[in-house]
């Protein structure tokens, strides 16, 4: 027996789920102590705003097209019911309630749980939405992912030693290749696409670096000072710079951008403190460099972007 289900209507409880994400997020952010750790859930925080706004495009699209969904009432209740059984408003009001604030780790667990457990209600949902819908949940499905990826090595951080630092290390540049490639096909304009490609490359190049790291570590051999890559450091006001259509969305970018790079500035930073040698330790001091300066040309540009509405990147 089938049964119609409109995609407005599923589409209004994602944007709950992500609501109450972002509420959690914040409230964490405020309670919990330590830069980092408030650094963190103010960046997932910012990721949960975004979707909502992701999620509230898809809402008017399949709203305006008039979609319905045709499905098999069991299994789609059951599926429902599986969901919001865990994660009600009200459950996770009441399980938010009991973490406790100086308990780090349990609130990371729990993060994680609600990361997986979101994921898995996006894709029974993007399968129930036309082909024209489902790419936006699946962009998203792909940004949960990395949220788990992140909170996992951000609690695998706080105890862990150098090596499952590199680890995390090797992680967070695969994902913020992936996140500027990603970003350089929301920019509309040649200078925003040249500017998030470079820093695609540059994180490719860091990727290589640490994964060398890590097999010289593991064979026991020396570690080499490998040459510090060329970044552009400052972006000159008084070039003119090129005009970016998709200003508002490239600046919520550059945002979330500016928190990853201060985030894997400051885990070189602490892999600096835990290793002895010397010219190891130059090595990442060099790595956390590099991740300050991507943080201040991003800065630069979140700048550009919002007073002038422009990019200026170029040779």
């Amino acid at each position: 027996m089938g049964i119609i289900f409109t995609s407005p209507e599923i589409v209004e409880i994602a944007i709950r789920i992500e609501e109450d994400g972002e509420k959690f997020y914040s409230k964490m952010k405020e309670k919990v102590e330590g830069e980092e750790t408030k650094s963190l859930f103010d960046f997932l925080s910012k990721q949960e705003k975004q979707h909502i706004k992701d999620f509230r495009k898809l809402y008017n699209l399949v709203k305006n097209n008039r979609e319905t969904i045709v499905g098999d009432e069991e299994e789609f209740a059951l599926y429902m019911r599986a969901y919001m059984d865990t994660w009600t408003i009200d459950t996770f009001k009441k399980r938010t309630s009991e973490l406790n604030p100086e308990e780090v780790d349990s609130i990371l667990r729990f993060a994680i749980d609600f990361e997986k457990e979101t994921i898995l209600f996006y894709y029974g949902m993007r399968d129930r939405l036309s082909s024209n819908a489902a790419p936006i949940v699946n962009n998203i499905i792909e940004q949960e992912r990395r949220h788990i990826t992140i909170l996992k090595n951000f609690l695998r951080d706080r105890t862990g030693d150098v090596d499952e630092l590199l680890y995390s290390s090797l992680e967070s540049e695969l994902l913020a290749k992936k996140f500027y490639e990603e970003a350089e096909a929301k920019a509309e304009s040649n200078a925003g696409k040249k500017f998030f490609k470079e820093l695609a490359q540059f994180e490719q190049v860091h990727y290589d670096r640490i994964k060398k790291i890590i097999e010289a570590r593991k064979n026991g051999e020396k570690l080499e000072v490998s040459p510090a890559t060329k970044v552009i450091d400052k972006v000159t006001s008084e070039v003119q710079g090129e005009f970016e259509p998709n200003k508002d969305e490239i600046a919520d970018v550059l945002i979330l951008a500016i928190d990853a790079e201060k985030t894997a500035a400051e885990r070189y930073k602490k892999i600096v403190e835990r290793v002895e040698n010397v010219e190891e330790k130059k090595i990442f001091e060099n790595l956390a460099d590099e991740e300050r300066k991507h943080q201040r040309i991003l800065e630069d540009e979140f700048y550009q972007i919002s007073n002038r509405g422009v990019f200026i990147w170029g040779d």
